[in-house]
């Protein structure tokens, strides 16, 4: 078997041994008062990834890996030359079925950092 949280392989019938449900503490969504454990950064990534190749053009595509090649700032995204890039990442946080938002309209703090740490790791490896 394999760990939904980790990824790791185990046996059927025990726990994997990578302890995660300690490592990943659950997050109560403000909304709608339900646990939710958050997904990793590289499924959060990946999700987005596949969101932004669903929205734009393979033109487009082309483009944004063009800029961000050349792009020396690592905190800009050319992919917000073509489209409202937050709404992708929030669609793909909402995929995993998290409400981005409290009722009062922040941020979770551990959200928002796989929001952050997401974005990088796309940005960072030209992922997209």
């Amino acid at each position: 078997m394999k760990c939904r949280i980790c990824g790791m392989k185990y046996r059927a019938g025990r726990e994997c041994a990578c302890n995660c449900a300690v490592l990943r503490p659950p997050v109560i969504d403000e909304v709608s008062k339900f646990v939710v454990r958050l997904p990793t950064v590289e499924q959060v990534a990946s999700k987005f990834v596949e969101l932004l190749r669903r929205d734009l053009t393979e033109e487009e595509l082309i483009e944004v890996r063009r800029l961000n090649k050349v792009e020396t700032d690592m905190v800009v995204c050319h992919s917000h030359d073509f489209l409202d890039a937050n709404m992708t990442m929030d669609e793909a946080l909402g995929g995993f079925g998290i409400s981005i938002f409290n009722a009062d309209g922040e941020m979770n703090e551990e959200v928002s950092k796989l929001w952050n740490d997401a974005w990088s790791l796309v940005r960072r490896n030209n992922l997209i």
